[in-house]
């Protein structure tokens, strides 16, 4: 994760949280677990943030463990679920996260990733899947292919689609829908892949 990024989260944990807590997971994201993940399964919930989507998914019959690169934004998590399991890692290395699962959702993480560094982000994700498991990924849409900061200082990069699946070439993944939707919040767009493991 880009360095600053993760410090502002650090910085405006309780702020952002509050705004995410308030509000539930968003339609796109429950519409490509409903037709990726099955219930009872292993997953991972990779830049879990408040801890949101963790509780959703543990509630809806998928038991989740969260990821999350900040650790003020983490110790969030585990105060308002403490019932559920959130650990300290970040992408692209991952280098603490040794547990692998079937299904792993990685939620508007990539475009706080510098370029050059996506590609080996989508790699890890595919290489904590079981044989045959399914990713769920999304990201903020840009109609540029440059990088940019918010006010708070968070890298929002250019998330090029050629270089994610180039990266699912190589894994020998395939991707079983793409859609596009509109988030709720900033009205971006947002690219949302349904991918399968190689077996």
């Amino acid at each position: 994760m880009d360095e600053n990024t993760v410090a502002t989260y650090d910085m405006h944990a309780q702020r952002y949280a509050a705004k995410w807590l308030g509000k539930p997971m968003p339609a796109e994201t429950r519409a490509a677990v409903a037709v990726a993940f099955q219930p009872g399964l292993s997953t991972l919930d990779i830049g879990s943030g408040s801890g949101r989507d963790v509780d959703w998914l543990v509630a809806n019959g998928y038991p989740t463990v969260g990821i999350e690169a900040s650790a003020t934004m983490l110790a969030v998590a585990r105060g308002a679920f403490p019932e559920h399991m959130f650990l300290l890692d970040s992408l692209p290395a991952l280098a603490s996260t040794t547990r692998k699962a079937h299904q792993v959702l990685c939620r508007n993480v990539l475009m706080h990733l510098p370029p050059h560094a996506q590609p080996d982000a989508v790699s890890r994700l595919l290489a904590l899947l079981e044989p045959a498991g399914a990713l769920v990924l999304t990201w903020r849409m840009d109609t540029d292919a440059g990088s940019a900061r918010d006010q708070d200082g968070r890298l929002y990069a250019h998330v090029d689609p050629q270089a994610v699946q180039g990266a699912l070439d190589r894994a020998g993944a395939a991707v079983h829908s793409r859609t596009v939707a509109k988030s709720g919040s900033s009205g971006k767009e947002i690219a949302v892949w349904v991918i399968r493991a190689g077996r």
